[in-house]
This record gives C-alpha cells, sequence and structure tokens, in this order.
C-alpha cells in the first residue's frame, strides 16, 4: 500500500500518513510505535545534526557538539530507550546543556542511571534547585510596597538583594529532577508526621547535601525519601525554629523599608576586590603579574601594611559583567597578532575555553584578554589570565609557590563562565582545596629532605 511521506518542521521526523503513525510528538514527547522505531528516529536526528554542524562548523574547530550537550540525538540517551524499552522520549533544556558524563552533585549518579520510565517515555530532565524562601522575601516587598515598588523605590531592590543572599539557605544548584521530586516528598512527610502547615512549607526548601541524608539512589528510578531520616533532619536542624526566625525577621526588616528606614547606603564605590580586579588586569597587561619575577607592588610600596589578604581573588566571582560583541572580539585579535596567530582552535588548557570565550570587558569597559605561563619545563603551559588569577590565589592562600599548585586544583574549584572571571564553586571547596595544596607541599617539602653523612642535602 503506498504511503506519502511527511517531515515534521521541528523534529524532521518522517512518519507515514495513518491513523497510527510510526513516530509523533505529543506535546513535549516524541513518541513511537516501539523501541526500535524511537531509535532509529533518533539515529535519523543524529545524521540530520552532523549534517547541519558540519556545514556550519568553523575552519579548524576541535570541539564536538557529543562532548558537551546531550538530546534526543545522542548515543546514551538511545542505549537506554534500548536498555529501558522506552517507546517515547521526553528531554528538557537544562538535560541538553549538560555533557553526557554530567553527574548529578545530591545523589552523585551520572546520566545513564538518572532517565527513567514514566508510561513508558523515558524522561531525561535535570533541574535549578533553590531556596524556596527567596519568594518568601520578593512577595514581602510586594505585600508591603505594592506591585509596583522596584520602580517607585528602586534603592531598596538593593535592600531586597541583601535579605535575599543572607537568608536564603543555599545557592540555586543543578539538580536531577529525582533529587528535586524528593526534596517535595520530604516536605510533604514533614507535613504529615510534623504537623507542619503546607503555607509554612511553601517557603522552605531541603538542601543538597540534607536531600542526600534522606535518600537511597537507585538505578533508573525516583528517589523514595527515608520518613525517619526526613523528621530527623527537619528536628535536630530545627528547621521550624529558623524558618520561622527568617520570616519575622525579614517581615521586620521590610516594615521598616516601607518606612524608608534601613542599613544600606544608596552609594557604591570600589571596593579593595574591585582595585584587585583592576590592578590584576594592568598588571596582566603590563606583563608584571604577581607572583612573577617583578612583583611591581612590592617594588613601588615602602610597607607591606594594606596587603590584600591572601583570599582576596575569591571575590565579585558572582558578579556579572555584559560581554563585548563579537564585533568588538574581532577588533581586539585583529589588533593583537600574537593572539591571532595562536590560531582557531587554541582553548585554555586549563578551563578549555576558546579565544573568544575568555576575552571579557575589563573595569574600564574595556576588551581585554591575556595568557600567562605556569609549570617548569616540560610541564610549562599557556592559561588564560583568569585561571592564572586562580593559581595565584590557591598558591598564596596555601603559602606555597605557584609551581605547587596543578591544573586538577584549579578546576577543583572554579566553574568557567563565558566572557567573564570564572565563578567559584564555593568558599567550601576553595578552603577544602587550599589545605590538599598545603598538605602536598609539606609532603613534598619533607620528602625533598634526605640524611647524607650526618647531613640533610635539599634534592
Amino acid at each position: 500500500m503506498y504511503s506519502r511521506l511527511i517531515c515534521s518542521w521541528r523534529w524532521g521526523s518522517i512518519v507515514a500518513e495513518s491513523e497510527q503513525p510510526i513516530v509523533r510528538r505529543d506535546g513535549v514527547r516524541l513518541l513511537a510505535s516501539s523501541p526500535g522505531a524511537l531509535v532509529a528516529e533518533m539515529q535519523r536526528l543524529r545524521a540530520s545534526l552532523r549534517d547541519t554542524a558540519t556545514e556550519i562548523r568553523p575552519d579548524g574547530c576541535q570541539v564536538f557538539v557529543r562532548d558537551h550537550f546531550d538530546g534526543v540525538w545522542a548515543t546514551g540517551l538511545m542505549k537506554a530507550v534500548t536498555d529501558l524499552g522506552a517507546t517515547g522520549i521526553e528531554i528538557n533544556e537544562w538535560w541538553a546543556s549538560l555533557a553526557p558524563d554530567w553527574i548529578c552533585p545530591c545523589c552523585q549518579r551520572p546520566k545513564a542511571e538518572i532517565v527513567h520510565l514514566s508510561d513508558g517515555v523515558l524522561i531525561a530532565k535535570a533541574v535549578e534547585h533553590h531556596d524556596h524562601f527567596t519568594s518568601y522575601v520578593s512577595r514581602s516587598f510586594t505585600r508591603d510596597l505594592g506591585a509596583e515598588w522596584g520602580k517607585n523605590k528602586p534603592h531598596l531592590q538593593d535592600i531586597q538583594r541583601q535579605i535575599t543572599d543572607a537568608f536564603s539557605a543555599f545557592s540555586p544548584v543543578m539538580i536531577c529532577e529525582s533529587c528535586n521530586q524528593a526534596d517535595r516528598d520530604a516536605k510533604a512527610i514533614v507535613g504529615r508526621l510534623l504537623k507542619v502547615p503546607k503555607d509554612e512549607l511553601e517557603y522552605f526548601s531541603f538542601s543538597v547535601d540534607e536531600i542526600r541524608s534522606f535518600i537511597r539512589p537507585a538505578g533508573n528510578r525516583h528517589h523514595v525519601p527515608d520518613d525517619e531520616k526526613v523528621v530527623d533532619v527537619f528536628e535536630k536542624k530545627r528547621k521550624r525554629e529558623v524558618l520561622r526566625f527568617r520570616i519575622e525577621t525579614v517581615d521586620q526588616q521590610v516594615r521598616l523599608a516601607v518606612q524608608d528606614v534601613h542599613w544600606r547606603s544608596p552609594e557604591s564605590h570600589p571596593s579593595g576586590g574591585d582595585l584587585y580586579e583592576g590592578t590584576w588586569d594592568v598588571l596582566h597587561e603590563l606583563g608584571m603579574t604577581p607572583g612573577g619575577n617583578f612583583d611591581l607592588l612590592e617594588f613601588s610600596a615602602t610597607t607591606r601594611t594594606g596587603t590584600m589578604p591572601a583570599n582576596t581573588w575569591r571575590r565579585n566571582r558572582d558578579r556579572r559583567t555584559a560581554a563585548p560583541s563579537e564585533a568588538k572580539i574581532k577588533e581586539y585579535l585583529a589588533a593583537r597578532p600574537h593572539l591571532s596567530d595562536l590560531g582557531a582552535t587554541w582553548r585554555c588548557p586549563c578551563c578549555n575555553r576558546s579565544l573568544s570565550a575568555i576575552i571579557r570587558m575589563n573595569n574600564k569597559r574595556q576588551p581585554t584578554m591575556l595568557i600567562g605561563p605556569v609549570g617548569h619545563g616540560d610541564d610549562r603551559i599557556e592559561v588564560c589570565m583568569d585561571c592564572l588569577d586562580v593559581w595565584r590565589g590557591l598558591a598564596k592562600e596555601a603559602g606555597v609557590e605557584r609551581d605547587e599548585v596543578t591544573r586538577s586544583d584549579v578546576l577543583a574549584v572554579i566553574v568557567p563562565v563565558r566572557n567573564s572571571r570564572h565563578k567559584l564553586r564555593s568558599h567550601v571547596a576553595a578552603d577544602e582545596q587550599v589545605a590538599v595544596i598545603a598538605a602536598r607541599a609539606a609532603i613534598r617539602s619533607e620528602e625533598a629532605v634526605r640524611p647524607s653523612e650526618g647531613f640533610y642535602v635539599v634534592i
């Protein structure tokens, strides 16, 4: 029997014109008549993506989509469809934006173990988990100051940001959908067993470490929170008491803000951290990076009083700056042949960012981008200024020479950001890595000393 073939505009799905097509789009899901038919369609989409990527790929580009992204075309998901017998697939953009080797920081499962079936459909989702108390802060300002308060009293927006940061239990974090669901299930357990009202729990969230403590992760299925462990976490950490304190304190602050009474000055001027950023950029430009062969600041000053704290490098890492336009990036590289000569395929061997992703705006709102050496001999590599900044910062905090810091040390504490300084994973992560570096350097120092005829010889 003859069947006319139709091509779907979004998925490019080739389906038979009949009452039961082999592959069809149903809302946010791609459905098929069998796992084999679904895999065949995914393979066709992969071939289509390969053709498109090849056509638009810049000359010399060594980056591959498969290494950084995921999707309906990915071999890992094809395997999951086959292994689990799925006849449909649903993937959200967070999941597609995460590399195939991503591991959920909460349950520690890789992607292959996170995917699960729902009515025969393979679900592949990641979500940004956040503290719902941030919603309470936002609603409190609207409740007491009106819906247009941001326009009528813009200076109070800084107050809201400060209160939100101060009273949030944790920063937003990407986790798998199952861990996020476990947070909701755990709150239901608290409401049921401890009789905490739903309207109170609306503004409460468990953190990643707390969720991890009351779930037992298993492959390809949702977590089931342990009732006893959930209650134990909630009561031992006096969560209800702390939540009420946060609510009462925010209410008090907002009531004062209504009267335009608050603790924040409306003025904002450069801080030590701002000075550090500007100084670091200029020293880079001059080739006088602190920690190198020449320390301009030490040469210029007559006293070390006022020396920047060892952890100054950590400051202002979450501040977002506007990225330079593509035209500015091209203009910047054209004026600096020594950078252009690196080639379009060059990437920082530490953070893996390309030249165009490293260039950012400095404090004077001008594009800046530099590379510098770390290591000696065969271990010597050229890294971007933002990796070098972290390299130097870790060494200074640990009280060691910069060569004691490794690429792995830097990667353990940063989150690379395009056209911006690296974000810090957390201060805890930085503290831990500084301790690791210091301990490692101490061991090397001991091993470098060997007894020889009654004397100690440095090897």
